[in-house]
Order: C-alpha cells, then structure tokens, then sequence
C-alpha cells in the first residue's frame, strides 16, 4: 500500500521551537510514519510513481509547500496551500500548548486531563482543514479579464478553466455594505471549498441594516459581521499576502488593494458593483437597491466561479 515512509521539514523560516515543541513534534512524526497511507492521483492522464513517498514539508512565500517524492528522489508532486484558512488553529494551539506544558508541571492529573483533551480538540479541528484544502477541487469558471482600467486588476470577459481559489478578500470602502454581502454570499454558495473574508479600506461603519435585511432573506446572516480595514487585518489572524484572490468592490478600495499587493504575487479583481446607499426614497425603495446590488454580486460570483456547490445549497 502507498505510504509515506520519511518527512523532512524544513523550520529555517520560523522561529527556534521550545525543547517541549520538538519532542511533539518527534512523537508525531513517529505516530504518522508508523501506520499511514498517502496516495497521490492521476493527473492529465500522466502515471503516477509510485511510493513510499519522501515529504518535504516548509513555508515558501507564506504558503505551506508540500514536496513529494519518491524514495529513489524522483518528483512526485508539489501543491502549495494558503496559510490563512490555518492562522487561528495555530495560534490557538500554540496557546493550548503552553497551558498544557505549564500544567505538567504542577497541576494533579484530573485537569492536566481536561487541558490535553482541548488541546487533542484543536488538533483534529487543524487536520479537518488540511484535508478540506487538500479535497479541494479544480472548477471550470470564467474569469474576469479585461481593460477596465490602467491597472493590474480585472474585469469580465472571457472564459477560461481556473481553480477555485483557496482563499478570497473582499474589500469595499467601509466594510459595512458591499464586501458583507460578497463574503456571505460567496461562504453560502461555495462552503468550506474557499475561506473568505471582507474588509474595508476604513471601519468606521457597522454592517448595513439594509444588507442584513436582503442577505436574511436567502438564508445568509450578518447580523454578526464586525467591519474592519486593511490595517487591523493582522490583528484580526489574517495577512494579506496569505490570500491567493483580492476582489474590490468600489475603487478607493481597490487602489488600496493595489497599493498593498504591490510586493506581492497576488491577484487583484475590480468588479464594479453599485453602493445602494443612499439610494431610493422608502423602505422598500431601499431594500430594492440593496437586493439589487446582492444580485449583481451573486452574479459575478456564478460567472467567476461557477454554480454553487451542492453541499453549500
């Protein structure tokens, strides 16, 4: 049976691990190389070698790289993985670990119990969103190329076979209108197959109730969405260059894209949707401003990305 029979990692990219860290991690690796299997697929009809396999695991661009080989050194297969969907996990189990080391040593066994049983719980949360990014399938789409303006972003017009990103920004200009509803919108009809999140090029707004009015009324909730900005990304577990897609929404916001990204290998979209803020006089003039605009993002999204997934519907 395929297996992978050595991993190596390369950790020149991160900080020294603590003594308590690198025995884990020896135990780990030791577990997983004592009872695995690792089965790699076909690809354009191209055989596959076969195993047991060599896995060189490392970071690279803020990817997680996994390199695969064969015993004799030959290369089996290489895919790279957005670091954003994993950024809360680690961070969580890294402060897991801490509480767990500081329990050895001085509390009784009921609790250092009850602490490693959290801990085993962020661990299995962490290999649940490895195996979705890695059942991640590629999906005939339409990308959105174009001359909508002197810049690197895009726009509709013509179709070509793309992958479903792994990661997608939104951003508008406040964070409370247009990106909400792309983020909701896109989480709805695609599930766990993408992470997504929205921002704003400010903050100083809270979420629209008009746009939480519209995106209720199709089963998406945003009753709960907190605005934030470009700056407090980071604080928020999320870095920028870790998305693999930025799509803006207005175009202050995506000057600021641009402005970001600069450094970066990173795609920037522009798709000109309409803020119905403001617009109509009523209630109901109101909301159907605001389903428009949800209508016209729903629109792009199943022309960029193609129809929704039947496990999200």
């Amino acid at each position: 049976m395929s297996r992978i029979s050595q991993i190596d990692i390369d950790d020149a990219s991160l900080p020294p691990p603590t003594a308590e860290i690198e025995q884990e991690r020896r135990v780990a690796m030791f577990d997983l190389l004592e009872d695995n299997t690792f089965v790699l697929p076909a690809r354009d009809d191209r055989p596959v070698p076969s195993g047991p396999y060599h896995l060189g695991l490392s970071i690279r661009d803020k990817r997680l790289v996994f390199d695969v080989a064969t015993e004799s050194h030959e290369k089996a297969a290489e895919f790279h993985l957005s670091l954003g969907p994993f950024r809360q996990v680690v961070k969580d189990y890294f402060q897991i670990c801490e509480s767990y080391f500081d329990a050895v040593k001085k509390l009784p066994p009921a609790q250092i119990e009850t602490i490693d049983m959290a801990r085993r719980g962020i661990h299995m949360e962490g290999s649940r969103v490895l195996q979705e990014r890695l059942e991640a399938r590629p999906r005939l789409t339409s990308t959105l190329r174009g001359a909508c303006s002197p810049s690197y972003a895009s726009c509709i017009s013509e179709v070509e076979v793309t992958q479903l990103p792994q990661s997608v920004l939104f951003c508008c200009d406040h964070n409370a209108v247009r990106s909400p509803m792309a983020e909701g919108l896109m989480k709805k009809f695609y599930g766990m197959d993408v992470y997504v999140q929205s921002v704003g090029v400010k903050n100083d707004l809270e979420v629209d109730g008009f746009s939480i009015a519209v995106c209720q009324e199709i089963g998406i909730e945003l009753s709960r969405h907190r605005s934030r900005s470009f700056d407090e990304m980071e604080d928020w577990g999320d870095d920028l260059s870790s998305f693999d897609l930025v799509i803006a929404l207005s175009p202050a916001s995506q000057r600021r894209a641009l402005e970001l990204t600069r450094f970066f290998h990173l795609d920037v979209e522009y798709w000109p949707i309409l803020d119905p803020t403001g617009l109509g006089e009523g209630r109901e003039a109101k909301l159907a401003q605001f389903r428009a605009a949800r209508d016209q993002i729903a629109g792009h999204l199943t022309k960029r990305f193609g129809p929704p997934t039947q496990s999200s519907i």
